[in-house]
């Protein structure tokens, strides 16, 4: 797995870790510290490290509106109801 993390001003304000996964790269985790949600961190870090990959998947819970509007607005498109 490979982890990164935004930093701002010496804080840490959001993280995410990938992994190989079938044919490109699983986002497999993604946390914004709570104080830090809705400022674009999230979008920013996925943006930076995920720039160049050819395939990535991501597993969001379908209640998870937050996480779900971070995904649609850096390009990711919802290909099944359950995880694959």
């Amino acid at each position: 797995a490979y982890y990164a993390i935004w930093e701002v001003e010496g804080a840490y304000v959001s993280a995410l870790r990938i992994e190989p996964y079938k044919d490109g790269v699983l986002l497999e985790a993604l946390e914004t510290a709570p104080e830090h949600r809705r400022k674009g961190y999230a979008k920013t870090l996925i943006k930076a490290v995920l720039a160049g990959e050819k395939k990535v998947y991501s597993h969001v819970g379908k209640k998870n509106i937050p996480s779900l509007r971070v995904h649609e607005a850096c390009g990711f498109q919802r290909i099944a109801e359950q995880a694959v």
